[in-house]
């Protein structure tokens, strides 16, 4: 019989290397598609989630008026359906966002007129204004939508879940990128209209200067001592108080009105009506006081309409013979209406009288040294009603804040707008939603900084 021979050697360490080196060929490419399948799969279901998210936003911001949607970030905890499933309590957060040259503050643009505001430098201009503080996102009477100077918007959320993860969306609306900058007409899409606010009868205060120049001249030349005055020798003030009254409720106020005439000629001092007489009260009224009003709706508007006195030419305190003075003395946010009356109707001789028509105009808030002021002014002067549309126009107002009388810094200070100044009202809004990690800092979000998903659309009403 033959023996046979069984090579039982095993295999060896190069055979082996090479075998692993074959194995790694065929299997690492199947490993790799693996691995990249499964990053691919994460990522789009994270954009997925994040694409819902941002349909799911995008809706509910254009299913908004701009009005409701400004309520809903700046009063989240009242009303707030931007997002399915959002919930305000479970520790999620939703804000109106300010914009602060390229850096953006996590503010909310917010001002509650029926809070006691302190430092006014300390309070941002908002675009939702309560008028009440019981004030709801459906009692619209009692809340005003301001539109922003920069026409853009910036609203925040934060902690969105979707899916399984949870978000940070940043909204961002603008109406600035359909106005046509050289066609005020079209300007925002809306044609360009009066801007004064409306005259509440039952809210906002008004009151008219009633008491003729020939009475006042009349009782002076009846004084002992006193002649030969004309309208040229009076000054009238017109002082209009402005104030907290009421110990029930520091939302009541009260508005007083007084006229005041002077002379000082030839060495004699006269003053009408005698601050010390009686007849002091025939010219001091009280036109405002809602201390017994349950509801104490707070004081928006101020209206003075008055005839100018075209015998004041001077341009300082001293030399004017108009002067209105405003005293806001528990600085309250409310807009004074200065409207000067047509008392010429022959357009040339109006022309010519309001050419060198001047008005000294002083706001008092005292212990205000914000170089804010809470006092506005609306008035027509600056405007030669016998030629309203000559392109150049009078320097009438002489203003004065407190103690500062330099023009510039006055004004700086206080917001003084022309009665009739045309407003171009939004009504076309580019939206744009950004979706973030949740872990991504407001800096970044600011900074357009990787979004997993951007969506863009429109608004408008």
């Amino acid at each position: 019989m033959r023996k046979l021979k069984n090579d039982d050697r095993g295999v060896t360490l190069v055979e082996i290397i090479v075998s692993i080196a074959i194995l790694a060929i065929i299997v690492l490419p199947f490993l790799n598609a693996f691995v990249t399948a499964t990053k691919t799969n994460v990522k789009a279901k994270n954009e997925m989630n994040a694409t819902h998210l941002a349909t799911n936003i995008m809706e509910g911001i254009e299913k908004n008026s701009m009005k409701t949607l400004a309520y809903q970030f700046n009063y989240p905890s009242e009303c707030f359906d931007i997002a399915d499933g959002f919930n305000i309590s479970d520790g999620s957060s939703a804000c109106e966002l300010l914009k602060k040259s390229d850096k953006f503050d996590n503010v909310k643009r917010l001002e509650d007129i029926s809070a006691e505001i302190v430092n006014k430098d300390d309070v941002i201009t908002s675009c939702i204004h309560k008028t009440d503080a019981k004030a709801k996102i459906d009692d619209a009477s009692l809340w005003n939508f301001r539109e922003s100077d920069a026409h853009k918007y910036y609203f925040y959320m934060s902690g969105v879940q979707s899916g399984t993860k949870k978000y940070n969306a940043l909204v961002t609306v603008d109406a600035k990128s359909d106005a046509e900058s050289d066609n005020k007409v079209k300007k925002y899409n809306m044609d360009e209209v009066a801007d004064m606010s409306a005259m509440d009868a039952n809210f906002d205060c008004m009151s008219a200067d009633k008491y003729s120049a020939t009475n006042i001249i009349y009782a002076f030349n009846n004084m002992p001592g006193v002649g030969g005055i004309t309208q040229q020798d009076i000054k009238r003030t017109i002082t209009i108080d402005i104030e907290k009254y009421g110990a029930s409720s520091n939302k009541a106020t009260k508005v007083t009105v007084s006229y005041s005439y002077s002379i000082n000629k030839n060495g004699v001092r006269k003053t009408f009506p005698d601050p010390n007489s009686a007849l002091k009260d025939d010219y001091t009224m009280v036109i405002y006081d809602n201390s017994s009003d349950t509801v104490n709706h707070n004081l928006r508007n101020v209206y003075l309409f008055y005839n100018p006195w075209y015998t004041s030419t001077g341009t300082l305190y001293n030399t004017c013979n108009d002067v209105i003075i405003i005293n806001n003395k528990d600085k309250l946010d409310c807009t004074v209406n200065i409207v000067k009356q047509k008392t010429i109707s022959d357009q040339s001789e109006l022309s010519t009288k309001e050419s060198t028509y001047k008005a000294y105009v002083k706001v008092s808030e005292p212990g205000n040294r914000t170089g804010h002021a809470y006092t506005h002014i609306a008035t027509n002067l600056n405007v030669n009603m016998g030629a309203p549309d000559n392109p150049l126009q009078p320097d009438q107002a002489i203003y004065g804040f407190n103690n500062n009388v330099i023009q510039n810094d006055v004004k700086a200070i206080v917001d003084i707008k022309n009665l009739t100044k045309s407003n171009a009202s939004e009504r076309l809004y580019d939206v744009k939603v950004a979706v973030y990690e949740s872990k991504a800092s407001l800096d970044d979000i600011f900074k357009d900084k990787d979004p997993v998903v951007t969506m863009t659309g429109s608004m408008g009403y």
